[in-house]
């Protein structure tokens, strides 16, 4: 599911010269060889060496995320349980954060780690998705938002438009001339995320692509598994939706995974317990 020909034109293309794309963290790099080579020692060894990445991963082998009922307390023993490929992926989610660590960003990022960790509950109970592939995913969909701000200086007034009820994706388009997916889809390339992970960060805000049936079923499955993430942990919670496009996609997402009202609920009281 590549929709580079449809998105981009030659001359958008040509404007991401100057556009900054993080490249992937040298740790990052040496985690995903490591993890290809099947180096449990050199993973162990490479996140020992970093304080902040150990703690990291002991937190996150430690909380609801595995639901795990022994403290875990040393590297080895996390790396065991999660295995070299989740590893590899929770270092990558991790690593994202420092892209921009001002204090103004603190919310985001706090926002992307809660809908990182719903996404992956809602994946486990609905099944036919992998829970680690489910929490990186929502971590990283929304992070061509980060690079927007950093790229352009006008791009909170973008958001403010949308807050106000606006189609982002549309207002994207006109004010920049891209979108936060298809920026978010160049660094999750970079990084060398899987496949259908960077598939999905692409056209997670196309509602019109995600209607289609043609398009890939992980990929939808794993786009609204998110967004369903998000309504679960916006202000309301409601799952009562009106007639804005928006709401008509909510509305596509809970049909696509076949919910009916009594399971939303189900699903919402659970979530709630998580954060």
């Amino acid at each position: 599911m590549v929709y580079m020909n449809d998105l981009y034109s030659s001359k958008v293309q040509a404007s991401f010269g100057s556009f900054i794309i993080p490249t992937r963290p040298a740790v990052v790099q040496a985690l995903f060889r490591a993890q290809e080579a099947g180096d449990l020692r050199e993973v162990i060894k490479l996140i020992e060496l970093d304080m902040g990445l150990s703690a990291a991963v002991m937190k996150t082998v430690n909380s609801a995320f595995l639901g795990i009922r022994e403290k875990i307390s040393t590297v080895p023993r996390a790396v065991n349980l999660l295995g070299l490929k989740n590893v590899a992926n929770l270092v990558a989610g991790l690593s994202l954060r420092k892209i921009v660590t001002t204090p103004r960003m603190h919310d985001f990022w706090e926002d992307s780690a809660r809908t990182a960790l719903v996404s992956a509950h809602l994946a486990q109970s609905l099944g036919g998705l992998d829970k680690h592939q489910a929490h990186l995913y929502g971590l990283f969909q929304d992070v061509g938002k980060v690079l927007m701000m950093l790229n352009f200086p006008n791009y909170t007034e973008t958001l403010n438009f949308f807050q106000s009820g606006e189609n982002l994706f549309r207002r994207e388009l006109t004010n920049h001339k891209t979108t936060h997916g298809q920026i978010g889809f160049l660094l999750a390339q970079n990084w060398g995320l899987p496949a259908v992970l960077v598939d999905a960060i692409q056209v997670h805000d196309r509602y019109d692509l995600f209607i289609q049936k043609s398009s890939n079923t992980e990929s939808r499955k794993l786009i609204a598994v998110t967004r369903l993430a998000k309504i679960m942990i916006s202000d309301d919670g409601q799952f009562d939706f009106g007639d804005s496009e928006d709401d008509q996609f909510n509305t596509a997402v809970i049909d696509h995974l076949y919910l009916g009202r009594d399971e939303l609920e189900r699903l919402h009281q659970e979530v709630a317990t998580l954060y």
